[in-house]
């Protein structure tokens, strides 16, 4: 079984490195200084080097914040860290929230609206759906930062947060009825 498993995940690896190696533009290994060799993100393709082109500057430097990010990454090896920085994720990157208060007199009123409040709360909620190498190159560090944050610290990030907008909230429940109503 653990076999089986293993040549299953080696399969899949080798499709994800095969579409990564035709998708993205790669520069050969003679083309990258030296002193970047030991660091840049690379894979190999008979018998050759090839270093991600978008993980340089203009200079040939490794842009910044992903050399920060480096190490993190390539603990899982170099597949992992490319992939990861080209696929599309979605983000939170400020939580709405009802407060305590505002929760409980809502209940109090006998309302069950716990399922509502929580749609009120993913509706207002702010999120940013892109790649975290499109952040690198768009230079929204910060941006790329928070991506980054999100993967490595998962449920240790500090997520700002704001109480929900009850106007809103009440608005958006009035357009719905009466696009209900015939």
């Amino acid at each position: 079984m653990k076999v089986e498993k293993t040549a299953t995940i080696d399969e899949r690896n080798a499709q994800i490195e095969s579409q990564l190696l035709e998708k993205l533009d790669w520069i050969p290994q003679e083309s990258v200084p030296y002193t970047q060799r030991s660091i840049a993100l690379s894979l190999m393709k008979n018998n050759t080097q090839y270093y991600l082109k978008d993980q340089f500057n203009e200079q040939g430097d490794i842009h910044a914040s992903l050399l920060s990010a480096l190490p993190s990454l390539q603990q899982y090896g170099n597949l992992f860290a490319i992939d990861w920085l080209y696929r599309e994720k979605r983000v939170l990157l400020e939580r709405a929230r009802a407060t305590h208060q505002q929760f409980q007199q809502a209940l109090d009123r006998g309302a069950n609206i716990e399922l509502e409040i929580a749609q009120i709360e993913s509706s207002q909620s702010t999120y940013i759906t892109a790649t975290p190498m499109s952040l690198i190159i768009e230079n929204q560090i910060d941006l790329f930062r928070t991506f980054f944050d999100d993967w490595y610290l998962n449920d240790a990030r500090k997520i700002p947060t704001v109480e929900i907008n009850w106007f809103a909230a009440w608005l958006d429940t009035q357009i719905n009825c009466q696009r209900r109503e015939p």
